[in-house]
């Protein structure tokens, strides 16, 4: 049996926890320093969660290609060649399987930060962001043309975003902290905090607002800071040479832009094609991430550049020069393996491919 006097003050102190929490979440509510505060602290957690993941996907790689210590997938250095024509595979299937279960137990749906912010005022579940995260963390594992940053950005934007809901914020300020988890995860992916300041005004949020400065500008700053003193204060990408241009340069510079947004919109409009021509294939839909595996090894086979995110394949370019033809097909293959493997169903960003 329970004493009365345990019952009491025990009832006294959930009693007076729920008066601090209610204390909280008005002083954060109406304390625009405060919510810029929990969001450095949310970015700086952010940052850790990014730098984890990124050296479990290294050793990852390590592990399933059979890797030499500190050589990237996709630089196509010592890749096991028998690991390339079954690991993709296997990814795919286990994600297939991974999605049929869910399917059945009737999980929640992934809402992804830029609809939160759109359609649910910032409201997003944390479980199932968990879920979106695996999948990509299986996705990249496997070898797929996918990057990570879709699955920062949902950890990182799934964060705050229950972190608002805690402190049960206006919609206005949940909508702004949402952008703020988005933008520490992709400003540690890339090492880059105004790149990921811009990427949660003009994509999450939609919008540049003079109250959101402070809060996305502290978490993504947080964010870098802290990957930076975990794993060490690279760039993304080491240039050993500096180059002086002529001021007529800057005019190839310009169609270079417009080249790669031309590309863009390509590889864009691929996916869409091979996600199409997929779902008319007469198989299971559990099975299109493993079909489009045995496409990405029939290409990796002859150019294991194309697996992985890209990043080791661009440092090695920056390292090495490589002729014309190779540089093109690679160019091409790389944009086919993308297309396959987010139009299959896994499950990552394009950042990186894109880069």
């Amino acid at each position: 049996s329970v004493s009365p006097t345990s019952v009491f003050f025990r009832t006294m102190f959930w009693r007076r926890s729920r008066q601090l929490i209610g204390i909280l979440q008005r002083f954060v509510r109406s304390s625009e320093a405060a919510q810029v505060l929990v969001c450095a602290i949310g970015g700086a957690g952010i940052g850790a969660a990014v730098a984890i993941l990124r050296r479990a996907i290294d050793v990852l790689h390590q592990f399933f290609f059979r890797l030499p210590n500190g050589v990237g997938l996709s630089t196509g250095l010592g890749v096991a060649p028998d690991r390339v024509l079954f690991i993709p595979v296997l990814g795919g299937l286990l994600l297939g399987l991974g999605a049929l279960t869910v399917r059945h137990f009737k999980g929640r749906e992934v809402v992804d930060p830029i609809e939160a912010n759109a359609l649910h005022g910032g409201r997003m579940s944390l479980p199932a962001s968990l879920r979106l995260v695996v999948a990509t963390i299986v996705s990249n594992a496997s070898g797929a043309a996918v990057g990570m940053e879709a699955g920062y950005s949902q950890l990182g934007a799934g964060l705050l975003a229950v972190a608002g809901e805690k402190l049960g914020l206006r919609r206005a300020d949940q909508r702004v902290f949402v952008s703020a988890g988005a933008a520490a995860a992709i400003a540690a992916a890339f090492n880059a905090p105004l790149a990921g300041a811009f990427y949660g005004f003009e994509l999450i949020l939609g919008t540049y607002m003079i109250r959101a400065l402070a809060p996305v500008a502290a978490a993504a700053l947080a964010a870098v800071l802290t990957e930076q003193g975990l794993i060490g204060p690279q760039p993304l990408f080491l240039v050993g040479q500096v180059f002086h241009f002529k001021l007529s340069v800057y005019l190839l510079f310009a169609l270079l832009g417009l080249c790669s947004a031309g590309f863009g919109i390509l590889t864009m409009q691929a996916v869409t094609w091979a996600e199409r021509g997929l779902r008319r294939a007469p198989l299971p839909q559990w099975l299109r991430p493993a079909i489009g595996g045995i496409c990405l090894t029939q290409m990796a086979v002859l150019l294991p550049q194309i697996l992985g995110s890209g990043h080791g394949a661009i440092q090695y370019l920056f390292d090495h020069e490589w002729p014309w033809a190779t540089l093109l097909l690679v160019l091409v293959a790389k944009l086919l393996a993308s297309a396959v493997s987010i139009g299959s169903g896994y499950r990552g960003g394009m950042f990186s491919s894109s880069l």
